[in-house]
């Protein structure tokens, strides 16, 4: 009787495991199908046009980008790892070997040369956005403001130990609340620069996943170009009574 208990009881658990796993396997093929869908509106509406994702450090840029790039069938780029394979050194050590200045140069020249591609998702540094050559070059796509609390920004890096690892962060990264004080002082630096985007995405902690978060933004960015689409309509095409003529013939 025991070992038919033990043998029951067995079963039950394997088969709930096998249909959470078929659930959690169904939800990802779903939201794999959504995103394909979305990916292919938004990529014959942009037109090759690219993608250039703004915000600051730890929003996520860099995963979205991928799930970006391959949902839009674009190549992808982070702008930040375009620099450390050109200077064969990374942003920290940048920093403190050449100094904020020089870093940005450099970062300005990587944005000039990914500008003049098209069919990119480019994941921008955090501090791109506040060099007015670089929204001069980004402008020739879509711009997009990736906008993430400065408490999730701060639990996220706190969690994966990057925010000792950024030169801007590494004197406030002690604990979660200094660092997220830190974080929303540069936000409302940066804050009237990102908000130049074409579009502005908010991406909290009840965002599930970059995937979920990836669907929201093509979707929005739809809705945008559908807008902009219907603008430029109204505004190349005369309606009865727009042309007038002054005076007799």
């Amino acid at each position: 009787a025991d070992f038919c208990s033990r043998r029951f009881s067995h079963i039950l658990k394997v088969n709930s495991s096998k249909k959470i796993s078929n659930v959690i396997t169904a939800q990802a093929a779903d939201v794999d199908q959504k995103l394909k869908a979305a990916g292919k509106e938004v990529n014959e509406m942009l037109q090759g046009s690219s993608l250039y994702l703004v915000g600051m450090m730890g929003s996520g840029k860099s995963s979205m980008s991928g799930v970006l790039s391959s949902a839009l069938q674009y190549a992808g780029f982070d702008s930040d790892q375009v620099v450390e394979q050109l200077t064969q050194k990374n942003v920290q050590e940048l920093f403190e070997e050449v100094g904020e200045e020089e870093f940005r140069d450099t970062e300005r020249q990587v944005i000039r040369e990914l500008c003049a591609y098209k069919n990119c998702v480019v994941s921008t540094g955090g501090g791109v956005a506040q060099d007015r050559i670089n929204w001069m070059h980004m402008r020739n796509g879509v711009v997009v403001f990736l906008d993430v609390p400065p408490e999730t920004l701060a639990r996220r890096m706190l969690e994966d130990g990057s925010a000792a690892k950024r030169p801007l962060l590494a004197q406030a990264a002690g604990d979660q609340e200094s660092l997220a004080s830190h974080l929303s002082e540069i936000l409302e630096e940066r804050r009237e620069m990102y908000e130049q985007a074409d579009l502005t995405i908010t991406l909290g902690d009840d965002c599930a996943d970059v995937e979920s978060g990836a669907i929201v933004l093509l979707r929005e960015l739809k809705k945008r170009l559908q807008e902009d689409n219907q603008d430029s309509k109204l505004r190349t095409i005369p309606k009865e009574g727009d042309v007038q003529i002054e005076g007799k013939m």
